[in-house]
């Protein structure tokens, strides 16, 4: 530590000189590029204030804040070259409105003015305003994500606050303009391609196969259906937690993030899995009340290790975690399954004699998937924000019953084997039967030959120690007392008479009464690059594949590409016995006349 402190003393403070306009870092380009428009860019605060507030004053605090954070006045829009850029503008003003309502407008007022920033020319960055109607006064304060974060706005909210009732705020000496600057610096000595090494040998063989707790009914998702389930999670007592955490040295976000990994285990039928997540960013005592787009984006990987402890596990994630941080590139968001622990970022102080209160009558676009956990006086609670064309509500309900059990358990039992003994029976079908014909058309081959139409059939999904899996959960599907098509293994009943026959085919079952099929209706993945979302169904390119001359069998996946610092597509192709002198390049060639570009993909491997 020494010898760190005395080399930053040697190098000392890189100065910088002030420009008209600074390049974007990779965590604001994803703003900029990838959701202009969306409002999953913005960070509103909206609050219910003190009636003692005087508006007049406030609007003065805002001025001072401008001051005191300097990128709060910055432009964000193309340059000549036509890439993004960020224009320094130390003496814009922002015109703050004071409105006049009753209090009937007030939740359609304030919802009106949620509007997603699209970093045109002279676009403001920050939306503010200010209301009062007979009883209350109102507060919206929106920063586009692309110069700030939740720890931004902690940070103006505090100061804020100190500003309204006089107090002095020291003004940045430390700004974000020179964040960027020191940024691109460190990216131009080359961390970038460390960084992606590590991340590589992070994911090192992993595969991206099958996506979770999607809709049966698949729908277009070019565009999102926005929608959000709230949910207290009382299950989780929050003293017992810290007291937990406290005596194990672990983090509350590692064990929050350990859990949602093992959730996602138990609903994928894998093994090996992974979460994409955020920490602040904030690694530097510099940075620590600067306003600006700091937090980074990483991946937390979970591999089953057998006979381990819950506290080994979350200590190993934990680990990983700090790990991780040390990379100063973020990575793309990877799949659907994005777990952000806030703790208690929304808890701010607001000006006033007496606490404002924090509304939440405004609803933000979502990511497909971007579950939160936070909390609050009463404990834990979660809001997740979803695509209801992408993801099945009540398998979502299911989901967090079995996720909000799995992190109470780990609070008292030792074995991780053993967490999922602990989900309560009303996550499992019971008695469950489908009829012969659904069964054979949504397996999309005749599963149960011979059977008499509409004949209704007992069928299991267990895993590998033939337990049930929850509504919802992918795992080896299996008949009861009827032979299928094909046979993989015979066991008898663990759950009364009968014989269970094991078809092969993972499978699920869903709230509805439907049984969903892997290969079917599981294969459409997704990716968050730096060219945009892309939702990839890789039975497109295993059915193209396996359609060529020379082929016996083939498979496509998503994998981590340090290049690109993304997932990227490939395939697998084994050859028919005798095949010889394939030519894998007119093999690509066909792909690209017969696939979408999407399907096409980046590599091929052959095994003769």
């Amino acid at each position: 530590l020494e010898a760190l402190c005395l080399e930053k003393q040697e190098k000392g403070q890189m100065k910088h000189e002030i420009l008209p306009a600074y390049p974007l870092t990779p965590m604001m380009m994803y703003f900029a590029y990838i959701i202009p428009g969306n409002t999953t860019g913005n960070l509103p605060f909206v609050y219910r204030l003190d009636p003692t507030v005087d508006l007049g004053r406030l609007k003065d605090a805002f001025t001072t804040l401008f001051e005191v954070h300097p990128i709060l006045k910055a432009v964000i829009k193309p340059t000549e070259q036509k890439y993004y850029a960020v224009f320094r503008d130390d003496a814009r003003a922002l015109d703050i409105p004071v409105y006049q309502w009753t209090e009937d407008q007030v939740e359609r007022e304030l919802q009106s003015m949620l509007k997603a920033f699209t970093y045109r020319a002279d676009d403001n960055l920050v939306h503010i305003a200010l209301a009062e109607t007979d009883q209350y006064k109102y507060m919206f304060f929106d920063v586009a994500h692309v110069i700030g974060d939740g720890i931004t706005m902690n940070v103006l909210m505090e100061d804020l606050t100190k500003i309204y009732n006089g107090e002095q705020v020291e003004k940045e000496s430390y700004t974000f303009y020179d964040y960027i600057l020191d940024a691109k610096a460190t990216e131009d000595a080359g961390v970038r391609a460390k960084d992606c090494a590590a991340v590589d040998e992070l994911m090192k063989n992993y595969r991206m196969t099958r996506s979770i707790l999607t809709r049966h009914d698949r729908q277009d998702c070019s565009k999102g259906i926005y929608a959000s389930i709230h949910r207290r999670l009382d299950r989780v007592v929050r003293k017992q937690l810290l007291y937990y955490c406290r005596k194990n040295n672990v983090s509350e976000n590692a064990f929050f993030l350990s859990a949602f990994n093992y959730a996602i285990s138990l609903f994928s039928d894998k093994q090996d899995v992974f979460v994409n997540s955020i920490h602040s960013g904030r690694t530097d005592g510099r940075w620590a009340r600067m306003a600006g787009c700091l937090f980074k984006t990483y991946l937390c990987r979970y591999n089953r290790v057998p006979h381990e402890k819950v506290d080994e596990l979350i200590t190993r994630t934990g680990t990983q975690i700090m790990n991780t941080m040390k990379n100063y590139t973020p990575v793309s968001r990877m799949g659907d399954m994005f777990l952000q622990y806030q703790g208690d970022i929304l808890t701010v102080p607001t000006p006033g004699d007496k606490p404002g209160e924090r509304l939440h009558c405004i609803q933000l676009d979502s990511l497909p998937f971007h579950m939160q956990i936070m909390y609050d006086e009463e404990g834990f609670y979660t809001e997740l924000r979803y695509w209801e064309n992408r993801f099945d509500k009540d398998c979502l309900k299911v989901f967090l019953t079995c996720y909000e059990e799995i992190a109470r358990a780990m609070l008292e039992e030792t074995s991780v084997r053993r967490l999922k003994y602990h989900l309560p029976e009303n996550v499992y079908p019971k008695h469950f039967r489908v009829k012969s014909d659904d069964l054979n058309k949504e397996s999309g081959y005749t599963l149960l030959p011979g059977m008499d139409k509409g004949r209704r059939v007992k069928v299991y999904i267990l895993d590998e120690g033939y337990r049930k899996k929850p509504y919802g959960a992918w795992g080896p599907l299996y008949v009861m007392d009827y032979a299928p098509a094909h046979i993989e293994e015979v066991i008898e009943n663990p759950y009364g008479p009968g014989t269970l026959y094991g078809t092969g085919d993972i499978a699920r079952i869903l709230p509805n009464g439907t049984v969903d099929f892997l290969e079917v209706n599981g294969k459409e993945v997704v990716t968050d690059g730096v060219k945009g979302r892309k939702f990839i169904d890789l039975n497109v390119t295993r059915q193209a594949l396996s359609a060529y001359p020379g082929i016996e069998k083939a498979d496509a996946y998503l994998k981590y590409n340090a290049e690109s610092n993304e997932f990227n597509l490939y395939a697998d192709v084994i050859l028919k016995q005798g095949q010889d002198g394939f030519d894998q390049e007119a093999c690509m060639a066909y792909l690209k006349e017969n696939c979408p570009e999407i399907n096409v993909p980046l590599g091929l491997t052959v095994t003769r």
